[in-house]
């Protein structure tokens, strides 16, 4: 009889992830309930006890929802498993035709300007634990990085930095005490996020210094890459580019940087940020900039090393 309520709760349980809905714990106590009531077994409970061993038997825990689908996502699926087999197949046949260091992946990474902890160590019984920031906007509201990594396990090229000016320019007051080290591009929008114009900056100031007479690229679908002239234009300066991009849905699966990188960059950016130490610059909102610009250049230092690879 508990064997059959297993399995009647198990297949409920597999249907409704399958369609990925959400699951508490009453709901499996709810299935058994009506399990138990379609074959006659009145007396059973679905207790808390019968529910521990029921989810420790099939080793089911509680996760956080990293990801959110709508219905039409999950109907399309089945397009979106073949477009990515697809991908996989064409990216087999084209890099064949050259070496790892001629390889790359490309993508842009949304951080906030100031990078603060949801976590706090403080006093026991406090019904309210605040924490401080500079500015709640630099919480919220991020600067885009383009970094660029090869399939011989190297960080190609400068750093590219997009900052937020409410202008789209970088004014006086911020340019006086900006820094601009060696290994980051630095840029600017009203939003943070690049546009295809500073996409071709990167082109020109970035990809096309970093890659020899051919490359590889591979690049989301966003829509700031999908101009033909963006890497058809190199052929001018003697260099050929061929871009295979990713297809939507499909870039947290196989996108290199999505994977491995993009990630771990944050991380380490929020490990490197320090408010105290940087306290004369980040205090001051007009130098949120030169925080931001010296993160993203020990990053850029500290990810090619060994042991982070």
């Amino acid at each position: 009889m508990l064997r059959q309520i297993d399995t009647i709760v198990y297949n409920k349980f597999l249907k409704a992830r399958e369609q990925y809905l959400p699951i508490p714990d009453v709901d499996i106590q709810r299935w058994a309930l009506q399990g138990a009531k379609e074959i006659h077994l009145n007396d059973f409970q679905a207790s808390e006890y019968w529910l521990f061993i029921y989810k420790n038997r099939h080793g089911i825990c509680s996760r956080k929802i990293t990801n959110i689908v709508t219905k039409k996502d999950i109907i399309n699926f089945d397009n979106i498993v073949k477009s990515e087999l697809e991908f996989l197949e064409n990216f087999r046949r084209s890099s064949s035709k050259y070496l790892p260091e001629e390889i790359f992946n490309t993508d842009q990474v949304g951080v906030e300007k100031e990078l603060h902890s949801n976590r706090t160590l403080s006093f026991e019984g406090e019904k309210t634990t605040f924490g401080s920031v500079a500015s709640k906007n630099a919480t919220t509201h991020s600067y885009t990085i383009q970094p660029m990594i090869s399939l011989d396990g190297r960080l190609v090229g400068p750093m590219y930095l997009c900052l937020q000016e409410p202008k789209g320019r970088i004014g006086d007051t911020v340019e006086r005490y900006l820094f601009r080290p060696k290994n980051v591009i630095i840029t600017c929008s009203t939003s943070g996020k690049l546009t295809s114009s500073l996409v071709k900056y990167w082109r020109n100031q970035i990809l096309a210094k970093s890659i020899g007479k051919k490359a590889l690229i591979l690049s989301d679908s966003w829509t700031g890459h999908n101009g033909e002239s963006i890497y058809k234009d190199l052929k001018s300066i003697g260099k050929t580019v061929k871009r295979l991009k990713i297809p939507p849905k499909t870039t947290s699966h196989i996108q290199p940087l999505d994977k491995y990188f993009n990630r771990q960059i944050k991380v380490l950016a929020k490990k490197i940020y320090n408010p105290d130490e940087l306290d004369q610059f980040v205090r001051k909102k007009q130098h949120y900039q030169v925080s931001v610009t010296s993160t993203q250049s020990i990053v850029g230092v500290c990810v090619p090393q060994n042991d982070f690879i």
